[in-house]
């Protein structure tokens, strides 16, 4: 049984834009935390590439890639392929996403123009950016540790370099 004011289901989504990690780890306590939220079912949208290539780089993992990495997330219940960029309020009403979660830049959080339809419904949440953890950072890191194996094999790598 439910204990508190909710008596019905709520689905939560977070649409995957900018780190893979991130987003699927919310998982359904990051998602909730501070909103007195029990989720029953968390959606996560992955963007296809192409729609990825239309406001960044390449990303590491290949779309089919993507999709089997946060499917197999231990919190996530289903992965919306293909997920647009925007989220409209049709797509809220076509899967019944109550909570649309992410991240905030910079820990301001500001509505832009891919998540004004959830905000517009009063259904947008805020979590806190993982500091620390970039696609650009961990680029960087493979390739630091790329040329230290090549010049010197034996090369333990610092931890705290990025």
């Amino acid at each position: 049984d439910r204990v508190g004011p909710q008596q019905r289901d709520v689905r939560a989504a977070v649409v995957q834009r900018d780190h893979l990690a991130r987003d699927a780890a919310l998982e359904h306590h990051g998602a909730t935390s501070g909103h007195d939220v029990l989720l029953d079912e968390l959606v996560v949208g992955v963007h296809s590439d192409a729609v990825a290539l239309s406001y960044k780089r390449l990303p590491l993992f290949r779309e089919e890639e993507r999709y089997l990495l946060v499917g197999s997330c231990r919190y996530v219940d289903r992965v919306l392929k293909d997920a647009p960029l925007a989220i409209t309020k049709e797509l809220l009403d076509a899967h019944g996403i109550d909570i649309v979660v992410t991240a905030t830049a910079g820990g301001e959080a500001t509505v832009d123009e891919y998540h004004r339809a959830a905000a517009d419904e009063g259904k947008l949440r805020f979590v806190a950016r993982t500091a620390g953890v970039s696609t650009t950072q961990l680029i960087s890191r493979v390739l630091w540790l790329q040329n230290a194996v090549v010049e010197q094999p034996r090369v333990v790598p610092d931890k705290n370099r990025a």
